[in-house]
C-alpha cells in the first residue's frame, strides 16, 4: 500500500480474492452518434454483467484478514467499447 499523498509505500498488503458468479446474465448495448457541422462522432458499448461472491482474505498492516467474510454485492463485468470522431476542417 502506498501514502498517495507522499507517494512512499506505506506497508505490504496481501489480496487473495475468488470471484463466483451466480444468477442470470443481463446484457448492455448502446449507441451514441452526433453529427454536427464538421463532426462526427460515434460510440458503441456492449457489456454483460451478473451477481457475484468476492471471498478470500485481504491483509492489513497488521496480519488482520479484512475480508473474512464474502460479500454479496459483487458484481462481474465483461465490457468492450469504443468510439470514433471525425472533424473536417
Amino acid at each position: 500500500m502506498f501514502d498517495i499523498n507522499t507517494g512512499l509505500q506505506a506497508f505490504t498488503s496481501n489480496v487473495n480474492v475468488v470471484w463466483t458468479g451466480f444468477g442470470p446474465t443481463t446484457t448492455f448495448i448502446d449507441s451514441f452518434h452526433v453529427r454536427t457541422t464538421g463532426v462526427l462522432f460515434i460510440a458503441h458499448s456492449n457489456s454483460t454483467s451478473r451477481g457475484a461472491e468476492a471471498s478470500g482474505t485481504i491483509t492489513d498492516i497488521a496480519g488482520n484478514n479484512d475480508a473474512s467474510v464474502p460479500t454479496l454485492n459483487a458484481q462481474l463485468q465483461n465490457a468492450t467499447q469504443g468510439s470514433i470522431s471525425i472533424s473536417k476542417s
